[in-house]
């Protein structure tokens, strides 16, 4: 599959839940919930923002596959967002695909000494869920 532009992405999930924010829909985040009426209502992403994190991510996130792929032997597919099969609300954008195995793979490139001794010592919720989600 063809890398996606970041607009194509945004556009593609716009108005959708997405795994990476199932914990706002958990804890009832009203802006959310706004958030995703506007974009169904007018058609359009309302996501711009590139934070630190995310282009720190984006960049780790090559490396990191390498290493998964080298480490366990599977062969990953980068792929764009998916829409649940039966939520049609509901989609996800995993950072590879495993192939021939069931699911995907997402990695986390914590930013920070203390963000990352905190996810060793204990996943944060709203990865797990946004793992379970998607």
């Amino acid at each position: 599959m063809t890398q996606m532009t970041k607009q194509q992405w945004l556009e593609e999930r716009g108005g959708y839940i997405t795994a990476s924010n199932i914990d706002k829909v958990m804890s009832k985040n009203i802006a959310y919930a706004m958030k995703l009426a506007r974009e169904r209502d007018s058609e359009k992403p309302t996501d711009s923002l590139k934070t630190r994190s995310m282009a720190r991510g984006l960049e780790m996130e090559k490396v990191a596959i390498k290493v998964y792929e080298k480490i366990t032997g599977f062969k990953t597919e980068q792929c764009g967002f998916i829409r649940h099969p039966k939520l049609s609300c509901f989609g996800s954008t995993p950072d590879s695909l495993v192939l021939n195995e069931p699911g995907g793979l997402e990695i986390k490139s914590p930013d920070s000494d203390r963000a990352y001794q905190e996810a060793k010592k204990s996943m944060p919720i709203k990865y797990v869920l946004q793992c379970v989600g998607g």
